[in-house]
């Protein structure tokens, strides 16, 4: 993969094909949003064991955590982590208690676009992501 940089535009070639991402001009809201996981999940923890992705932590729950269970997820990780207790990542993503910033599109542009998208600091490329509903919603 080569990268060439420009004044509004990031060019990736990948297998001789080029693939043009120009700059969106965007307001950053927070710059440090942490527990981004308390806010995600409106399903209560009983609901949450009972989906096959989660079923395997139900045996746990039921035992140590059952006062929990009408819990709404978000709620019930917080509060665990709160309390040091470091079961609660067990339903976060390998990066699901990193920080993060939360920002909106200034151009009305690029809202409505969907497509590949990536994002960078310093010419770096951190991540590289696609969407099939507009970029104001992802």
């Amino acid at each position: 993969m080569k990268t060439q940089i420009n004044e509004n535009e990031i060019i990736l070639t990948f297998d001789n094909e080029d693939f043009e991402f120009l700059f969106a001009p965007k307001i950053f809201e927070e710059t440090e949003y942490v527990n981004v996981f308390k806010d995600k999940n409106n399903k209560t923890v009983r609901e949450t064991i009972e989906s096959k992705r989660y079923k395997k932590l139900s045996s746990k729950i039921l035992n140590t955590y059952s006062e929990y269970l009408n819990w709404e997820l978000g709620k019930f990780i917080i509060e665990l982590k709160t309390k040091n207790d470091g079961f609660y990542k067990e339903f976060l993503n390998p990066f699901g208690d990193e920080n993060y910033c939360r920002f909106k599109l200034i151009s009305k542009e690029y809202k409505n676009k969907t497509g590949l998208y990536l994002f960078s600091i310093d010419g770096e490329i951190l991540y590289i992501g696609s969407c099939t509903k507009d970029l104001q919603a992802r």
